[in-house]
């Protein structure tokens, strides 16, 4: 069951005759790539990406003046657009993550050239560029003296050239952003703070919100998603209201209060979202998240039905069964089937 009321469907923006150019491009003029994969070792991945929040967050966990201290056990990966962010911050991530197969000099869906995201190459980040990238990025950088590694992700055109490939390939969701937290997991990390995923703009403006976007569609939709954890004091307050809107009832009715929060964002930033709900409950997947942000992907995870993870499983094991063949005081559940359900199997 899903969190997210809206479903968008994430196609490639380029055709597959287009990607396994790109692949085919890019096997052969980047000369490094990501060949491994490394068991749990305790460092913690700080992902940027360009939402509208990341200068605030970065801010507050001080994360500059952490970045110099000698024996820092974290990796700073960001997005492409978050790079020259985190340079005007003085920050040099350490990977930046590409993952973006149309033209290296076309209009990004920021409304920015893409080629203008790299004007300063910072000298200590390593650039991890999938092979399904377009090829401009590969060759710029690299003729730019930037470090650059090639990392291979899951597409279809990738399959042709599956004879060649000895390196590990990489899935986990559309946008450079998901796939670095699975490269993140391949170097053996299992702690991952998000900062900067909003997936939607804040406070638009009745003109943002008239734009359209290439196919003449509403640029921004609309998403509500219920709130499930309100501060007591907003609670109160509903209730209340729901109490003068039922007057001359019963005394005794119950009050339900259910609140939901709205966002506006595009299909893009959309299936962002679809695929941290779907990394937040996937179990494969042994990560222990935190999120900073004000936007969507912050609401999915503080508010979404997932099981919470802690470190109690022994205490957790002696409270549920105190003693052999025992459920301790646990109640039976009941359960009903629908009309709309069929019969059990007898």
């Amino acid at each position: 069951m899903s969190f997210l009321p809206v479903k968008v469907n994430a196609v490639l923006a380029i055709s597959k005759e287009e990607t396994a150019n790109n692949i085919k491009t890019n096997m052969e003029q980047i000369p490094v790539w990501f060949d491994r994969a490394f068991y749990p070792n305790g460092f913690e991945a700080i992902i940027c990406s360009a939402g509208p929040s990341l200068e605030k967050y970065v801010t507050e966990m001080n994360l500059k003046e952490r970045m110099v201290h000698p024996n820092r056990s974290f990796l700073v990966f960001c997005v492409k657009h978050a790079l020259p962010r985190l340079q005007a911050m003085g920050i040099e991530p350490d990977f930046c993550v590409i993952l973006d197969g149309r033209p290296f000099d076309g209009e990004s869906t920021h409304g920015i050239n893409r080629k203008e995201l790299f004007e300063k190459i910072p000298e200590k980040t390593i650039f991890l560029i999938a092979s399904m990238s377009h090829h401009g990025y590969a060759k710029y950088l690299i003729d730019h003296g930037a470090r650059v590694m090639g990392w291979h992700t899951e597409v279809e055109a990738l399959k042709d050239f599956m004879h060649l490939i000895k390196e590990p390939v990489i899935s986990g969701g559309t946008s450079s952003g998901t796939r670095s937290i699975a490269i993140a997991h391949s170097l053996g990390i299992r702690d991952v703070t998000l900062v900067g995923f909003d997936s939607c703009i804040h406070n638009p403006t009745p003109e943002q919100l008239k734009e359209k976007d290439k196919k003449g569609r509403v640029k921004y939709m609309p998403v509500e998603l219920a709130i499930s954890k309100m501060a007591p004091e907003d609670l109160q307050k509903i209730n209340e209201a729901l109490k003068v809107s039922t007057a001359g009832f019963d005394k005794d009715i119950v009050i339900k209060a259910s609140a939901f929060k709205r966002f506006y964002t595009t299909g893009e930033l959309m299936a962002q979202a679809q695929d941290f709900e779907n990394l937040f409950k996937a179990p494969q997947f042994d990560i222990r998240y935190t999120v900073h942000d004000d936007g969507l992907v912050s609401h999915i995870f503080n508010n979404m039905p997932i099981p919470k993870r802690d470190n109690s499983f022994l205490s957790f094991f002696k409270e549920k069964l105190p003693k052999k063949n025992s459920t301790g005081d646990v109640k039976k559940r009941s359960v009903t089937l629908s009309d709309g359900d069929p019969e059990p199997v007898k």
